[in-house]
Formats: C-alpha cells, structure tokens, sequence
C-alpha cells in the first residue's frame, strides 16, 4: 500500500512526459505556505516536500505571485501579527508565538523593518484612531 502511495505521489507534479507541471506546483506550494506560515518553513524543505529545485519553486513562485515563497510566509505571519494586535490583547510574545516566531525581539525587528514602526506603537496607533472616530448610530444620528 505505501509503495502504491508512494508511486502515486512521485509523479503528482510529473506531466505524461516527465515534466513539472508548474501551475499545479505553484498553486499547491502557495497553500502549504498558507496552512503551515506558523511552522518553521524553509526552501529545503520546500524542495524535498514537493520534489523540485529551490531555484526552480523560486522561480516559478515569484513569476506567478510577485514574492518570493518565504518573503510571503513573513508577509502572511505579519498581516496576522497586524490583526492579532488590533483584534485581540495578546501580549507581543504571545503574538509573536501565533504567527510563527519564538522570539519576540526577531518577531518586533521584522514587524518594524516591513511596517515602519513596532508592534506596540501599531496596536496604539489603531486604539487612537479608533477613539478619534465618529460613531453612526443604526438611526444615522452621530453618537
């Protein structure tokens, strides 16, 4: 049974001639990353899951989506950081954690360097912003 399963798989991404099929790869690398962003994803690891070069899931990854693979992964863990900080009152560390980071300093470094400021200092800018709004009653009266 493991044989046949085995045979199977090998050639999942194999057309009749031998050849990746790129759009079945692409598509189906695209949603490992988003079912496992949380797990420590690396390209190696990329390559031996779905059978093909780093250069080549690269390649193919960045013609079709415009980002590399793990450029996506920690633009995908800090879009969930920025809904986690706004949503919820988590501590950093523990956000950090959730999106796929066991260190909150590396976590609140990357946060800064691809958003502009840190962790803290987004979860207080949305409070204040918040606060700031008008809000609309069901009735349209301003509250």
């Amino acid at each position: 049974m493991t044989a046949l399963f085995y045979e199977n798989f090998k050639n999942a991404y194999r057309s009749e001639s031998g050849y990746i099929r790129k759009e079945v790869l692409v598509k189906d690398i695209f949603v490992y990353l988003n079912n496992n962003y949380r797990e420590k994803i690396t390209l190696d690891q990329l390559a031996k899951k779905f059978r093909a070069r780093v250069s080549y899931i690269c390649h193919e990854f960045i013609k079709e989506y415009h980002i590399s693979p793990i450029n996506y992964v920690i633009k995908r863990r800090i879009t969930e950081a920025k809904l986690s900080l706004t949503n919820t009152e988590f501590s950093l560390n523990e956000i950090a954690i959730r999106v796929g980071y066991d260190n909150v300093d590396h976590f609140a470094k990357l946060f800064m360097r691809r958003v502009g400021c840190s962790p803290s200092e987004y979860r207080k800018q949305f409070k204040n912003s918040l606060n700031g709004l008008e809000y609309i009653t069901e009735f349209g009266e301003s509250s």
